[in-house]
């Protein structure tokens, strides 16, 4: 067994051909694609039915169907250790064998089913959309507890709401806000085709120069980061590059954590690796005022070093837009 290879961009861009594609074999698809990023021996894929039933199994692979059956019964989400801490934090969809607090071989699922057919790994992720719907769930089993890499974990929690959007049973593959017609596909060309009511120019022009840089920059995962428009109020953006251009989403969306406006800034550029006196010099402050600055924002993010907020500052979209 050796290390995934697979690019953070290669993910991107096969998601957004998936997303694109065949919907009768989307589900296939994602499985067979987060196997390889995973580096699994198997795989399932499920979506949650209703209350008191068993979820609905949408792709399977490498799993013996009494496996399968006992994941998909409507008793594993109360039974099932792992999964009952993910519903514990929130804060960590993903739970991998060696990061349980307990010895996850030792549980009944796996003592019974999972080690004797040759699993010593794995992971379970629980699939929620941006908008917060409980889309599905995903169980991978592995050879070596060695595996998913903590690479590979990154990657599955950075695509995890792109893979629940690909798996909710209305179709919600569309980054949130296409709905209240602020959605923008800059077409390779250059063409701009509103998809919905009219986003409003100060939207396009961002959606343009948005589109020009990730063209630039080559394929990736959706991303997100954030904006303030004229009027000062402040958005969430995200930006995909899918087939045929740039997919780019304005939503009216509070900050998270309590930040203030002044807060991301600094955030934005702490995130860019400057040391505070380049941050003040930047933003025209005091080194003083900007050092606060940084401890209110360790504060809120719950972190105690500048490398953990830049990666909070990256998972959750707390970066601005530059829009020099």
């Amino acid at each position: 067994m050796v290390e995934q290879t697979l690019l953070p961009e290669e993910v991107g861009f096969r998601l957004a051909e998936i997303s694109v594609a065949d919907p009768t074999r989307r589900h296939e698809q994602v499985l067979d694609l987060l196997l390889q990023v995973g580096n699994a021996s198997a795989a399932v894929l499920t979506r949650p039915a209703g209350p008191g039933q068993d979820a609905e199994v949408l792709a399977s692979s490498g799993y013996a169907a009494e496996l399968v059956d006992a994941v998909a019964s409507s008793e594993f989400a109360v039974q099932d250790l792992a999964y009952q801490a993910i519903l514990r934090d929130p804060g960590r969809p993903l739970r991998c064998w060696r990061d349980l607090e307990f010895d996850y071989a030792a549980t009944e699922l796996a003592r019974d089913l999972l080690v004797p057919a040759g699993f010593r790994g794995g992971v379970s992720v629980r699939l929620e959309t941006d908008a917060g719907e409980h889309a599905g769930d995903l169980h991978m089993s592995t050879e070596a507890r060695s595996f998913p890499t903590d690479a590979a974990m990154d990657l599955m929690r950075r695509s995890r709401s792109i893979v629940a959007a690909l798996c909710a049973r209305r179709s919600t593959s569309s980054p949130p806000g296409r709905e209240d017609g602020r959605s923008v596909l800059v077409r390779s060309d250059g063409s701009v085709e509103p998809l919905s009511a009219d986003p409003g120019s100060e939207i396009i022009g961002l959606a343009r120069l948005l589109a020009g840089r990730a063209e630039q920059v080559g394929r990736s995962l959706r991303r997100m980061q954030r904006w303030r428009d004229r009027d000062g109020a402040a958005r969430s953006v995200w930006i995909e590059v899918v087939t045929g251009g740039t997919l780019v989403t304005v939503r009216d969306e509070p900050l998270p954590h309590r930040l203030t406006w002044r807060e991301l800034e600094v955030l934005t550029l702490l995130g860019a690796g400057l040391p505070n006196f380049s941050i003040a010099r930047r933003l025209d402050l005091s080194e003083r005022t900007v050092a606060h600055c940084v401890e209110r924002i360790f504060a809120k993010l719950g972190v105690a070093a500048r490398a953990e907020a830049a990666a909070t500052a990256e998972r959750d979209g707390l970066t601005l837009v530059d829009l020099r």
